[in-house]
């Protein structure tokens, strides 16, 4: 989406402001907030030279939280907001200031993780993915904990991570995919060779799993399968053609 507003931010508004508010509980400077958004979302502000929404949008939240109406919403509204600007230090700002309000949402530390691997501090980020699966079954936070790995050239304990975020989440294609590359890498190529079908099962159009694809049955004899993978690669784009 480019700079377009993330889907974890219209995901959350709604899952958050619709069943769990109800619209009388909604004050109107968050309802202004969310209304941005839209706007934003929708491309409305191309048409207004120099209209920043998501400025006006945290400005907007910023005044919920002053009035205290709707303050862990606009919290991590304002969180994900600048997540997508690009400023992960003010984000966890905030999204810190949002645990200390509810200690209990484990699956905020997933969020954590992200940030803090967004600032490259791995090792924190690994912490807070550690810290979110310790309290609940989070796929992202498995992710997390195998991309990491996966960095430490610890393929096995990576694995290990996609493995169980697959078995939470089956249709987690990034998962599925970063398993399957990392049983590449690790030659375990029977094992690659099945996540590797089972990726362009869910999704045909992916490119780079064709390639592997092609490899795989190179090595295996399967040459009319190969073929027909590689002219798959080819046409979807990969990058991995040489």
């Amino acid at each position: 989406m480019g700079k377009k507003i993330t889907v974890a931010i219209i995901v959350l508004s709604l899952v958050i402001c619709i069943p769990v508010l109800g619209a009388h509980n909604i004050s109107e400077t968050f309802r202004t907030g969310l209304l941005v958004l839209q706007y934003y979302t929708s491309s409305f502000d191309l048409l207004i030279t120099g209209l920043k929404p998501l400025e006006i949008a945290i400005s907007q939240f910023e005044l919920s939280i002053a009035e205290n109406q709707n303050v862990d919403e606009s919290l991590l509204l304002i969180a994900l907001i600048y997540q997508q600007l690009g400023n992960p230090d003010k984000a966890l700002d905030y999204l810190d200031f949002y645990l200390q309000r509810n200690p209990e949402e484990s699956w905020a530390y997933v969020l954590q993780g992200d940030l803090w691997d967004q600032l490259g501090d791995q090792e924190q980020a690994l912490e807070y993915y550690e810290k979110a699966i310790a309290h609940g079954e989070y796929a992202k936070g498995y992710y997390g904990v195998g991309t990491v790995k996966v960095s430490q050239e610890k393929n096995s304990e990576a694995i290990e991570a996609f493995a169980k975020c697959i078995e939470i989440a089956p249709d987690f294609l990034e998962a599925r995919m970063q398993l399957a590359s990392t049983y590449f890498n690790s030659s375990q190529f029977d094992e690659a060779l099945e996540q590797f079908e089972l990726v362009v099962r869910y999704d045909p159009y992916l490119a780079d799993a064709h390639y592997y694809l092609s490899v795989l049955y190179e090595r295996n004899g399967d040459l009319d399968k190969a073929q027909h993978a590689r002219i798959m690669a080819v046409s979807y784009g990969s990058s991995l053609i040489q």
